[in-house]
């Protein structure tokens, strides 16, 4: 190869090594706190609202253009909810696996961006079976490197469960406390977190 083919194919292979640092996989971790969503107790007919919990997990994002992103998440939300006898909760987990795409736009010094997602949630009461629940979720924030590869991310979500649920106990140390039904579900949560690039 000559020095000529050389140097063109030296300038090519940094060429893409630079637009791949301009855009690339991100992995992220984040905390916040999530709310939001009830329950219909049939014994009283009365509404049981999830508790505010606080919510972990992380997500991994890949560019498709210069604008656009392929995300997959997972979120852990702990909570309580009240059961029919005074003072008693029983505690429940909300897992989200949910993936989707991702926009960003230039925001100041940032990156502004808007996800739609698309999954399950999995509820987790403390003894009972688990169930499995189509899930949309909707997610505004925002992105500020730090440096080169590192970098902060700020959000908020919302989610729905447009499915019909019913029919379970939920149970704990001290006996099965109620039935609930519900026919969708609104929750929502805000966290923050930091990614790093590949």
């Amino acid at each position: 190869m000559t020095r000529l083919g050389t140097a063109m194919l030296l300038f090519a292979i940094l060429s893409l090594g630079i637009d791949a640092a301009a855009q690339t996989t991100e992995v992220a971790a984040f905390v916040g706190i999530g709310f939001g969503g009830s329950l219909t107790s049939p014994a009283t007919g009365g509404s049981i609202d999830i508790e505010v919990g606080p919510v972990y997990g992380g997500a991994i994002s890949t560019p498709l253009s210069s604008t656009w992103r392929f995300e997959a998440m997972f979120s852990r939300q702990e909570s309580r909810v009240a059961g029919d006898r005074s003072g008693a909760h029983v505690h429940v987990a909300q897992e989200r696996y949910l993936a989707g795409f991702q926009e960003e736009v230039p925001w100041g010094k940032g990156r502004a961006f808007g996800t739609f997602l698309i999954g399950a949630t999995r509820s987790v009461p403390d003894g009972a079976d688990d169930e499995l629940w189509f899930t949309i979720g909707v997610g505004l924030g925002v992105k500020t490197r730090l440096s080169a590869r590192v970098g902060l991310r700020f959000e908020a979500r919302g989610y729905y469960t447009p499915v019909t649920v019913g029919g379970a106990t939920v149970c704990g140390a001290g006996g099965c406390y109620f039935k609930y039904t519900g026919s969708g579900v609104f929750q929502g949560d805000v966290t923050a977190g930091v990614f790093f690039g590949f």
